[in-house]
């Protein structure tokens, strides 16, 4: 009885430790996945920002392309184009040049 005894706690005693050591490294492999999760989440998060960052400069300048469209068609920039790139002017207007 007693050698049963003894083997019957012994065998609780080996279970306990094997109990405790796979919950001990469970603990501590999820610490670590944890971690590595915590990492990725904040990567990710700087990345979303910097995109949202990156669309709002992309509409920003989709806009200015679509002020300068509607500016190109108005007769103003023809008349500028005309004056700069060809030299045009109206015929009663008199040019005075600077040396």
């Amino acid at each position: 009885m007693r050698l049963e005894r003894r083997k019957v706690g012994k065998q609780f005693k080996i279970s306990a430790f094997v109990s405790l050591f796979v919950a001990i490294l469970l603990t501590v492999l999820l610490g670590i996945k944890g971690r590595q999760l915590r990492e990725e989440s904040e990567t990710y998060a700087a990345t979303k920002e910097k995109l949202e960052a990156e669309i709002l400069e992309q509409e920003e300048e989709a806009k200015e392309i679509e002020e300068l469209e509607k500016y190109v068609q108005t007769k103003k920039y023809i008349e500028e184009a005309a004056r700069e790139k060809l030299g045009l002017v109206y015929p009663d207007e008199i040019i005075i040049k600077s040396k």
